[in-house]
């Protein structure tokens, strides 16, 4: 399975897997969307890999 890094706003792990976007469920911060954020019959699991990496591409702040 995919590996989701914690959320780059507030480092929770509490994530919800929109299958075309992830959402932080602490914060609500949403990463980027594939196929313009619909989960319908249009969405593949190309599109599903393509938001986790934008996820994970996200820039996060080093850890003090």
């Amino acid at each position: 399975s995919l590996i989701l890094k914690p959320c780059p706003n507030c480092k929770s792990t509490n994530l919800e897997d929109c299958y075309v976007y992830i959402r932080c469920s602490d914060c609500l911060m949403e990463g980027p969307k594939t196929n313009d954020g619909r989960n319908d019959d249009h969405a593949d699991f190309i599109d599903h890999e393509n938001a986790v990496r934008l996820w994970n591409n996200l820039p996060r702040r080093k850890s003090k």
